[in-house]
């Protein structure tokens, strides 16, 4: 039986702190060139060498931190890939031989290593977007949510297929921000809206950005896109009856868990969306607005271009 690949993303780093002169760009760029992958904590004033990953860990304690960073990087195994950012430039790893753990006075200063072959990936349109996102949740090492097409194109890309792979599952390789640059496009072309870029923020969590129409009765609207999760229902209460009643509102779902309570109507006019609540919520039919970017190819950037190219 064949075992399929763990995908991670890592943020190489050096635990000694006391080491006042160190630089962090150094010993990733060390991880690069010497094909390793490292990562670690300080470990106190007592610290011994270690040949195992339980016992690094209690090595430390309570340390939630490095339970979480611990947790993540178990199951990590030969054939694995790691994502890693440094000095500008990303790059693929593939993962070989077991964990090499070092006392605090080894150099390099990490807490433990692994072989890792990388290849940069120096077209940033072909980085999937759940590597390209940023997430505070990312800590040091990060396992990534995994499926066939998302293993697959990451295979292609590493070099282990030596063919374009095709017939993947587009919404398994699309990420959010994806999700809303095709409605922004789609909602601009055939909806009569603007993009006001100013409303896309970090700190805006029931809405991506809000749009107003071209022409009168120049009405605003917001949108919501969601890949891996669904919307809450405290984001209903606001959209129907809260602080976004006045808004005309779009939503895409991956899951299409849509809506908790009521089931949505048939759009007289078109079978892009559904709508409910007064004809102003609508929910975009996925598979309606695929066919529209493929439609509209040229205009769609260039990482949703690929996904078109390799999906079914």
């Amino acid at each position: 039986m064949t075992i399929e690949p763990n995908i991670f993303k890592i943020n190489l780093f050096s635990y000694d702190v006391n080491d006042t002169n160190h630089n962090r760009d150094e010993y990733k760029k060390y991880c690069i060139d010497n094909n390793i992958l490292g990562w670690g904590w300080q470990r106190g004033d007592n610290a011994k060498e270690v040949d195992s990953l339980e016992k690094y860990h209690e090595d430390y304690g309570k340390s939630k931190s490095l339970s979480v960073a611990c947790n993540q990087i178990s199951p990590m195994k030969d054939g694995d890939y790691v994502w890693t950012y440094v000095d500008g430039q990303w790059y693929l790893g593939k993962v070989f031989g077991n964990f090499i753990f070092n006392a605090p006075s080894g150099y390099p200063k990490f807490g433990m290593q692994r072989k890792c072959q990388w290849k940069p990936v120096k077209n940033k349109d072909l980085i999937p977007g759940n590597i390209l996102t940023y997430s505070r949740k990312d800590g040091t090492i990060r396992r990534v949510e995994n499926n066939d097409s998302f293993e697959k194109y990451c295979q292609y890309l590493y070099g282990d297929l030596k063919e374009e792979p095709k017939n993947l599952n587009f919404w398994d390789l699309i990420h959010y921000e994806d999700l809303e640059d095709i409605v922004g496009l789609y909602l601009q072309k055939e909806e009569n809206y603007l993009v006001l870029p100013s409303t896309n923020k970090m700190g805006t969590k029931d809405y991506e950005y809000m749009l107003i129409q071209k022409t009168e009765p120049y009405k605003k609207a917001i949108i919501q896109c969601k890949n891996n999760s669904s919307i809450g229902e405290d984001n209903w209460k606001k959209f129907e009856e809260g602080e976004y009643k006045e808004f005309q509102i779009y939503i895409l779902t991956i899951k299409e868990d849509t809506h908790p309570k009521e089931k949505y109507l048939e759009h007289p006019k078109t079978e892009m969306f559904s709508m409910s609540h007064n004809e102003r919520i609508f929910v975009f039919n996925k598979d309606k607005l695929k066919e529209w970017a493929k439609a509209n190819f040229y205009i769609l950037p260039e990482r949703v271009k690929k996904y078109i190219e390799i999906s079914e």
